[in-house]
């Protein structure tokens, strides 16, 4: 009988420990859990936050890409102009000038043929400008002009073609 009390007492003590270990194991896994929910719920915050900034980026991309084709259609003529300015020598004045359809006419006047060939010399190498066709290269004889300076100028006319498109009237009125 005696025997008998000590098995069931070993038992009972070994169903407690069983108990107390998988008692232990549970509540250590439920730890687990709730700090694994708590961090999930911390990141989702943090998921939110940058599914916000990438919708801000994608924002400020597209306008960057706007600002940027309007910089590229709409200061084509900023170029233009530094580029004739950059060509330009001394005694060499710009008249006229005439864009259509990517080409551009150049009218002036100089005080030598070496200063008109300078000028036009720098235009074909700045890289905007191509296909030099000289139209009229005669000295101003009028008695008009003469009476104006001292000194008698060349007239000269050219064409390009322009390596860049400037917005045309038809565009701006579409915008």
């Amino acid at each position: 009988c005696l025997t008998a009390f000590v098995a069931i007492a070993l038992a009972f003590l070994l169903y407690v420990l069983i108990q107390y270990y998988f008692h232990s194991k549970i509540k250590t896994l439920e730890t687990s859990i709730s700090a694994t929910q708590q961090e999930t719920l911390e990141l989702s915050s943090y998921v939110s936050q940058a599914d916000h900034l990438l919708n801000q980026f994608s924002k400020v991309n597209a306008s960057l890409n706007e600002i940027s084709q309007i910089y590229e259609s709409r200061f084509a003529g900023s170029h233009l102009f530094e580029e004739l300015a950059k060509a330009t020598v001394p005694g060499t004045e710009i008249t006229l000038l005439v864009y259509h359809n990517q080409k551009l006419k150049i009218r002036g006047m100089s005080e030598t043929n070496e200063a008109i060939r300078q000028f036009l010399d720098r235009l074909q190498v700045s890289g905007y400008f191509s296909n030099e066709n000289i139209l009229k290269l005669q000295m101003n004889t009028t008695s008009e002009f003469l009476r104006q300076s001292t000194k008698q100028k060349i007239i000269f006319e050219v064409t390009y073609d322009c390596h860049f498109k400037l917005a045309s009237n038809e565009d701006l009125k579409n915008e």
